[in-house]
């Protein structure tokens, strides 16, 4: 546990950056904008958790209600090898190309390799630069095809300011090591990043300098987009004390997700998951679990005029050593169904599960329960002058907030996090549960988050899961965390 003075703190941050980079391999007098990562199977940070069953969305109904990206670029320049040779069709040669201009497609889905793993022998840097402002690279499949920086370099570094669109592939094993601008493990971009159908796992960004680490699996200096796509099992952490930023992702505008997994990331400053500098931030049908930071576990938000909106989503078990396990914002919140579970911090203060520090804060028919730190249960906390409206609510433990009578404040009884169906994972609910039938569906939603009918029954339940028969039949007990409500 990291507990005491901010100097001892301090002390053991840099302890635990040591630890990673001997564990990962890596050489921590790296050479600014080198990178020397292991060719492990890369770092797996945070609670247990299974991994996500990435299938497609299981109804063009549920589809609809994630936004469209628009009309895909007709200029294609399609790979032919899996070689990071610069032959003429390699991914490399055509990227590089004078005949690639900006909005063009490369075209990957015609590739039978399974794999391209860029030659650090040959390439200094191996990283892939896009200068082009904007450009579509599109894929057979996630998990058909993998574009690995091999365990020695970075992967995509898009230089051209505006767009890198990433469809139907995998992202693995890059790193990027610097001592002036760490930024972006896997995947750089100076403009925005949209990610669809694709998973970015085993990243690392590292700080050998003054500058802290930011975004190892994504950093984008403007907005992020993630589609049906996951961010997963990445480190961005520093040699000494100065914080990493954005374990999973890193963003300097708005952040979009839909069915999207952030999970098992870990950064040694702040949001484990997600650092969003942005005013702007949208999440839909997606699940934040297990990820790990010094502060802000899960979710970090600091724009104080932002405005949040998490609907029908899951954030689960996520670990803050100070502050916040599931998130915090100086900005606004909206929550809407959606459940907020066994997050926690290990600091003495009472930090709760979520906090809100902006201007408003709204709860609609969500579950936030079993939260909390040394101190006992501490689910939600608001300042003072945010203006609190909630309705429909499952919430076992808040301090600062007003919530209305009809609050229920019960354990919510819920399975642990599971593949239920849908497109991520989810914590099912027991047919015991006092969520069944006390919720409400203000938007209105048409299904829950593993894609099933959004109300069945008397009323709609509290949180991201509707309860179905056949469903949560065994009680499931979940402990070790002294205080907190029995899950």
């Amino acid at each position: 546990m990291f507990f005491g003075s901010p100097t001892l703190r301090a002390t053991r941050r840099s302890a635990l950056s040591v630890s990673l980079a001997a564990g990962l391999g890596l050489c921590v007098a790296a050479t600014a904008g080198t990178v020397h990562e292991s060719t492990s199977a890369g770092p797996v940070f945070g609670a247990s958790s299974p991994t996500p069953t990435i299938r497609p969305v299981p109804s063009a109904a549920q589809h609809s209600q994630s936004s469209s990206q628009g009309p895909r670029p007709t200029t294609p320049h399609t790979v032919d090898t899996c070689a990071d040779d610069d032959s003429p069709g390699s991914l490399r040669a055509i990227i590089a190309s004078p005949n690639t201009v900006s909005d063009d497609t490369i075209d990957l889905s015609q590739l039978t390799c399974s794999t391209i793993t860029l030659d650090s022998s040959t390439h200094t840097p191996a990283y892939i630069a896009i200068n082009q402002a904007r450009l579509h690279l599109l894929g057979p499949g996630r998990g058909v095809l993998t574009i690995s920086g091999g365990g020695y370099s970075g992967v995509f570094r898009h230089f051209g300011g505006n767009l890198l669109e990433i469809d139907s592939m995998t992202i693995a094993n890059g790193g990027y090591s610097s001592d002036t601008k760490p930024f972006g493990g896997c995947i750089y971009s100076t403009g925005s990043v949209v990610i669809k159908n694709s998973d970015v796992e085993r990243c690392v960004a590292f700080g050998t300098g003054a500058t802290g680490a930011h975004g190892a699996g994504v950093y984008a200096r403007n907005d992020l987009t993630l589609d049906h796509s996951s961010v997963t099992s990445s480190a961005a952490y520093d040699l000494g004390a100065v914080p990493a930023d954005g374990g999973g992702v890193h963003v300097g505008g708005n952040l979009q997700a839909t069915y999207a997994t952030i999970s098992n990331n870990y950064a040694s400053g702040q949001g484990g998951g997600a650092n969003v500098k942005g005013a702007v931030t949208t999440i839909l049908s997606s699940t934040i679990s297990s990820n790990v930071a010094n502060f802000e576990g899960g979710l970090f938000f600091s724009d104080p005029v932002g405005t949040t909106g998490i609907t029908d989503s899951t954030i689960s078990g996520n670990e803050a050593i100070v502050m916040s396990g599931a998130l915090y914002t100086l900005g606004s919140l909206k929550l809407t169904n959606s459940t907020v579970v066994l997050n926690h911090d290990h600091d003495a203060g009472s930090y709760a599960g979520i906090s809100v520090t902006g201007a408003s804060l709204v709860l609609n028919s969500s579950i936030i329960a079993g939260n909390g730190g040394q101190l006992g249960p501490a689910d939600l906390w608001a300042k003072p002058t945010t203006t609190v409206t909630a309705a429909d609510n499952l919430v076992v433990a808040a301090s600062g907030v007003s919530l209305p009578a009809n609050t229920i404040h019960d354990c919510p009884q819920l399975d642990p996090l599971a593949d239920n169906g849908g497109f991520t994972l989810t914590q099912a609910i027991k047919p015991t549960s006092p969520a069944i039938d006390t919720g409400s569906n203000p938007i209105p939603l048409a299904f829950d988050q593993t894609g099933y009918v959004r109300t069945e029954g008397v009323e709609t339940d509290i949180g991201a899961f509707e309860w179905r028969t056949g469903t949560g039949q065994e009680r499931v007990f979940v402990g070790g965390f002294d205080g907190l409500c029995d899950q």
